[in-house]
């Protein structure tokens, strides 16, 4: 065994964080804060700056480490969750350093660590489940992503769709072949669906009950809308342009998905919905008085970015689901706009995944 590590912190994906003798930064999965660890000499991975390993032994464990209550994390090390070990204060905790840390370390600004809105559910709150199809049917361990464990439940899960899985699993020869995905999801009316191949609907919430408390604080940002015109920027199927429409604002939605687009279109005749990449079609866009972007983990196009710097709108909210590209883009929108508030969402508990949302008003 190697000597002690004392973990200090938790990184982003949900590793944590401690130190090796010789000073470098070492990550090491499925520890927490206040751990005292030695590692598997083995598994110790060193590079230039860093070095990645996984426990040995816990020697001292930390004061937030718990029992995770389900078998799969602990005996199959299934990727879906990083963080059972965790007590659920301790993850919000985490989640509230983590975008603190990528806002002051990559974006330069000088904030806070936000609130973060702890979920409604800490357990069976996922609406949709993705699983891979190899000789078996389930879900990636984290240490062997090319490898697939039998999934028997899903603690993170509705129990609506893993009781459709109980009865699928007899089944399965009945679906297409040859089959490579298999997506079990709730719609909008709670009733269950089969997707055999597709990953699902990418723009369905996986957590609809806080994906709408998220947007629900967003929009109020804005204050009053009635008869003023907001660019709804990667509006998926119109669940951000429903809010603000209803604050009485004309809004033009773009998203360069074209089947959300056709969706949206159909539940919200009231608004001007484009399919299209929001960087192609800015130019041709009324002025807005205020606009909402909501980007996939990438962030903001680059000439998304500069369209809204060089054109500053009174007000510009931004929903994230990754720190690091939020505090880049951030960093950017900087030169003309002030962060005026700041507030994180957990849509995802047991994971190290976080949602943020970003105010601004231009400077």
């Amino acid at each position: 065994m190697t000597d002690l590590v004392t973990i200090t912190g938790i990184a982003v994906g949900g590793d944590g964080v401690g130190r090796l003798s010789d000073g470098r930064v070492v990550f090491v999965p499925r520890t927490v804060p206040g751990d005292r660890i030695r590692l598997r000499p083995e598994s110790l991975q060193r590079h230039r700056n860093f070095a990645r390993a996984e426990v040995g032994e816990i020697a001292e464990a930390g004061a937030g480490r718990v029992a995770p209550p389900c078998p799969h994390y602990v005996h199959d090390h299934c990727g879906g969750c990083q963080l059972q070990h965790l007590a659920y204060d301790e993850q919000l905790k985490a989640k509230r350093m983590l975008v603190g840390d990528s806002l002051r370390r990559i974006g330069k600004l000088k904030v806070e660590d936000p609130e973060v809105v702890e979920a409604l559910e800490e357990w069976r709150y996922r609406s949709k489940i993705s699983m891979a199809v190899k000789t078996t049917v389930g879900l990636h361990p984290y240490d062997r992503p090319n490898f697939v464990f039998p999934l028997a439940d899903c603690h993170i899960t509705d129990f609506r769709l893993m009781a459709l899985w109980r009865e699928l699993r007899g089944r399965l020869a009945l679906l297409p072949q040859p089959l490579t995905r298999l997506t079990l999801r709730l719609d909008r009316d709670e009733r269950r669906h089969v997707i055999a191949e597709s990953a699902g609907e990418p723009w369905l919430d996986a957590n609809p009950g806080m994906g709408m408390l998220t947007r629900r604080w967003a929009v109020e940002q804005l204050g009053d809308l009635r008869g003023q015109t907001v660019w709804d920027l990667y509006g998926g199927i119109g669940d951000t342009a429903a809010l603000l429409v209803a604050g009485g604002a004309n809004v033009v939605s773009v998203d360069a998905d074209e089947k959300a687009v056709s969706w949206a279109r159909g539940r919200l005749p009231a608004v001007r919905f484009i399919a299209a990449r929001a960087e192609d079609v800015l130019p041709s866009l009324p002025p807005p008085h205020a606009v909402v972007v909501n980007p996939p983990q990438a962030g903001l196009h680059w000439d998304v970015s500069l369209r809204l710097t060089s054109e500053p709108v009174p007000r510009l909210v931004y929903i994230s689901c990754d720190p690091a590209t939020l505090a880049r883009d951030l960093q950017r929108l900087n030169v003309n706009y002030e962060v005026t508030a700041v507030r994180a969402f957990d849509l995802f508990p047991q994971t190290a995944h976080v949602e943020t949302v970003a105010v601004m008003e231009a400077a």
